[in-house]
């Protein structure tokens, strides 16, 4: 299995005051990202990179960044349909 590290650097001390939860919510979304991947991996049986490459070639990426406010909020299951629904409808077959 490939295991999916992402490093992040403390910026935040080097940031204005009004910029420094700008970092925070990178990483929240990164972290969200993250987790969609490993969950949809493990419901299709799939490696990390496998889960990766299918979400970013059917769209189910953009779809995690451009809705993280509202996909955020729900259950991985309810997640990982709307991703099936959506990577579908872009041509794949999962």
């Amino acid at each position: 299995n490939v295991v999916l590290k992402i490093e992040i650097y403390d910026v935040n001390k080097y940031l204005p005051k009004s910029r420094r939860g700008w970092m925070s919510e990178k990483k929240k979304k990164i972290g969200f990202t993250v987790a969609c991947i490993n969950e949809f991996a493990q419901h299709y049986n799939l490696s990390i990179q496998e889960a990766f490459r299918y979400l970013f070639q059917f769209k189910g990426i953009a779809f995690i960044k451009e809705n993280y406010e509202v996909e955020h909020t729900l259950d991985f299951e309810t997640i990982i349909e709307d991703l099936g629904i959506l990577c579908r409808k872009n041509g794949g077959m999962l």
